[in-house]
């Protein structure tokens, strides 16, 4: 990766951009094209960004205030053998403006030829659409509205199609991301909804590489499921039991089950896994405020990924 920290004097504005770069992969040449791909993705916001803020200085003329910036930085949210999938996230901002705008470009790509992977490539059958757009309509009533449909039928027909056009591929489920006044107001930015792979399951290729992805994510449940099972009997059992030390040790082989096919929770992980093993070495321990902070955040992730699972 490389990270270009910049400011530019005409027109003036300051860049921060990361940069991404594949390595590794057998095929030299696929290797390079990806790369360009990714090359392209940041040089293009680059000069769009420049090219907007220029015709905006014109428009507008001179205006006090920090100047234009443009923060542009990814995350990679699965790697495997056989597909990358990343999300980029750029906040841009322009002298004078009352705040900055947010969106999202999403990059999926086969490793083993170059080729972009599109969500056709990965479902079977004709009616996958209509599920897809039944459930990411719910996703976004439920986790940006809260259940409430009035909310986003204020801003979409609901005889519409509600597949954006830019998705990733996450550890539990689809991630579609929505630009700015897409789905809501501006200040629900430019925000993401995941559907979980097994809520449309059945329309999921298995022989495509949702195969693998879909083994991955029902061994993640698994291991999240008997992590959370040890958790409950560390802390209702009783005290200097065997059972409570079995349970423990559930804990930690869940934990390590765990960090094969979600890196990502590791942090969630450790820190309930030694609120554990602090409780069964003294049930008497004080925590700090922090520390209290932390374990009630771990178990609201590790209750949202259960409720995915689910």
């Amino acid at each position: 990766m490389e990270v270009r920290d910049i400011e530019i004097a005409d027109p003036p504005l300051q860049l921060l951009i990361a940069i991404p770069r594949v390595t590794g992969l057998a095929d030299a040449s696929i290797q390079e094209e990806i790369n360009q791909y990714l090359r392209d993705i940041v040089t293009r916001a680059e000069q769009d960004f420049a090219r907007d803020v220029a015709r905006y200085l014109d428009e507008v003329g001179e205006v006090e205030g920090p100047i234009s910036f443009l923060d542009l930085l990814y995350d990679v949210r699965i790697l495997t053998p056989e597909v990358l999938s990343m999300r980029f996230h750029q906040t841009t901002f322009f002298q004078g403006a009352a705040n900055p705008s947010q969106s999202v470009v999403t990059f999926n790509v086969y490793l083993t030829t170059g080729e972009m992977l599109s969500l056709a490539d990965l479902f079977v059958g004709t009616e996958w659409g209509f599920a897809l757009d039944f459930l990411i309509r719910d996703a976004v009533i439920s986790q940006l509205y809260n259940g409430d449909a009035t909310e986003l039928e204020a801003w979409v027909d609901p005889d519409s199609v509600l597949i954006p056009e830019y998705f990733a591929l996450g550890s539990a489920g689809f991630e579609f991301s929505f630009q700015e006044l897409e789905v809501g107001p501006a200040v629900v930015g430019a925000p993401t909804v995941t559907v979980p792979y097994n809520a449309i399951g059945v329309y999921l290729d298995p022989e495509g590489v949702m195969g693998g992805i879909g083994v991955r994510f029902e061994l993640s449940c698994e291991a999240l499921s008997a992590f959370a099972d040890g958790q409950v009997q560390v802390f209702t059992i009783g005290d200097g039991s065997t059972a409570r030390a079995t349970a423990l040790g559930e804990m930690r082989a869940a934990a390590s089950e765990l960090s094969l096919h979600r890196p990502d929770l590791t942090s969630v992980v450790d820190v309930l896994l030694g609120w554990a093993t602090a409780f069964i070495d003294d049930p008497t321990t004080e925590l700090t405020a922090a520390e209290m902070d932390a374990i009630e955040a771990s178990n609201d992730v590790l209750q949202a990924e259960l409720d995915l699972c689910s």
